[in-house]
Parts: structure tokens; C-alpha cells; sequence
């Protein structure tokens, strides 16, 4: 069942390709740009969400702590210049690939904890790992 609309055609992929590039909808309500001929059947989210609900929301919020400063936390993740690499930034399932399913009563680590979001620098770890890899808070005077 196909859940994408044709919202509008944007144009080649370059002047040397042939490839027509479209602008759908998808019936979750998400915007997806994707090539004329593609057999896609939905924006991938949904698809994301329901087969991979925990990790896609560890990566979803992992970004929104990064890049949005209207987050409740953004001020110690991306207010303090904490990234989340390229490959994870533009692809749930590169994350996914380097992370791997995320075990039941485990959140997303990172081991260094002035490090940024990157295959190196993360884990998937208990609330009690949480915990003891907390930064220490340095008080001003």
C-alpha cells in the first residue's frame, strides 16, 4: 500500500542526470523528496518508528539535544558543543547499523562524556552506568 501524495516536482538531480526528483507526503504526515521512479512506499519514518520504536527514540532525541535549541537539554548537549557525527546525523540507519538494537533497560552512553555522539564514543548502558558517567558540575563564585 503505497502511503506517499505527489506534492510537487523539483527539478533533476543535476543538469548531467536524467533522475526527476519529487517532493511527497507520506501518510504519517512527514515530507520526503525522493526520485520519480522510486519504489518506495512511505517516508521510511513510520516504517522507523514502528519496527524500531527504542533506538529511533534514542536517535531522535539524541538530535534533538544536539540541534535544537528549544530542548529542554539542549543547554548541556549542543549548548555546549556537543555534535552528533555526519553518518548518524543524516541516517537513522547508519546509527542503527553502528549501534545496534538497544537492550531492554539500556539507553544511549557516551563514553566520554565531553566527546560527541559518534560510533567511538558510544554505548548502550544501564541507569546505574548513567549515573557514575555524569560530568561533575563546577560551581562558580
Amino acid at each position: 500500500m503505497n502511503r506517499l501524495t505527489i506534492i510537487e516536482e523539483i527539478g533533476k538531480t543535476s543538469a548531467s542526470d536524467s533522475h526527476i526528483l519529487i517532493r511527497y507526503q507520506c501518510r504519517c504526515g512527514k515530507m520526503t523528496v525522493q526520485r520519480k521512479a522510486t519504489k518506495a512506499k512511505s517516508c521510511g519514518f513510520c516504517f522507523m518508528k514502528k519496527n524500531y520504536p527504542r533506538e529511533y527514540n534514542s536517535w531522535s532525541a539524541m538530535i534533538a539535544r544536539c540541534y535544537n535549541p528549544k530542548h529542554k537539554k539542549y543547554q548541556y548537549y549542543g549548548g555546549r558543543g556537543i555534535t552528533v557525527c555526519i553518518r548518524w546525523r543524516e541516517e537513522f540507519f547508519n546509527f542503527l547499523d553502528d549501534m545496534g538494537k538497544r537492550p531492554e533497560g539500556m539507553t544511549l552512553d557516551r563514553i566520554e562524556n565531553n566527546g560527541n555522539y559518534e560510533k567511538i564514543n558510544c554505548k548502550w548502558s544501564t541507569n546505574l552506568e548513567q549515573q557514575k558517567n555524569k560530568r561533575i558540575k563546577v560551581e562558580h563564585a
